[in-house]
């Protein structure tokens, strides 16, 4: 009898030490995501034209977060593996319509939100990093605000590389964060299939977009004509 509780109390300890090293090493690394993420976000090579946000670039900016949750959070479009959002569609839409600054920041913020109040907080830290290098990609491979720049050559092939850096980058801190390198490559084709329908999604808003943004400039431009000639 005694042999017994010795066992049990010795097993009981056992498992109490390692949930505090659990504990701890999970507080750890979100120490250290944080770190990464100031520091990689200090020193990257966004910079802005001015040292703070104007009140119309906070506003967008706010707005801008609501609808990267919401297309993050409500859609569950089936794909043979799970199913996809489309947050990363409109991330992308943002930057190319309002601007990098207020993209990038919406895409960071209504991401990680939609992870907390999804139940995948542990997920906030890498998501800040993932979706920040996304659209950074985008950015530098792209020519956001131009007109016909939605259905260029060039935005095209920057949806399709900041797909790939966001769904390998998902994979790598999935096998971080279950310590399963196989866990995290099981997860990557599904990654893939969904960064191939928020490209789709992408094309399929492009088209009118452009077409909308062609006749607001024609009309713009008649009527500056007409003042003119007045």
């Amino acid at each position: 009898m005694l042999l017994h509780f010795v066992t049990v109390y010795l097993l009981c300890r056992k498992i109490i030490s390692l949930a505090y090293m659990s504990i701890n090493m999970y507080n750890m690394l979100i120490f250290r995501i944080y770190i990464l993420a100031k520091e990689v976000i200090d020193m990257s090579s966004l910079r802005f034209e001015a040292s703070r946000l104007s009140v119309r670039e906070l506003t967008l900016a706010a707005a801008m977060t609501a609808v990267v949750f919401l297309l993050t959070f409500v859609p569950k479009i089936p794909i043979p593996l799970g199913y996809a959002h489309l947050g990363d569609a409109g991330i992308f839409l943002i930057i190319c319509l309002v601007g990098k600054r207020e993209g990038i920041l919406a895409g960071c913020l209504g991401s990680m939100l939609a992870d907390f109040l999804g139940g995948f907080a542990l997920w906030m830290g890498p998501t800040l990093l993932i979706k920040w290098a996304m659209a950074m990609t985008f950015v530098n491979l792209s020519r956001e605000g131009e007109l016909g720049s939605l259905r260029s050559l060039r935005t095209y092939a920057a949806l399709i590389a900041a797909c790939l850096v966001m769904a390998v980058a998902y994979a790598l801190f999935g096998a971080l964060l279950y310590d399963s390198l196989a866990a995290g490559l099981a997860s990557l084709p599904g990654l893939l299939l969904e960064g191939a329908v928020n490209i789709l999604a992408f094309c399929a808003a492009a088209a009118p977009l452009s077409r909308h943004m062609g006749h607001s400039r024609h009309m713009g431009h008649s009527r500056h004509m007409g003042h003119s000639r007045q």
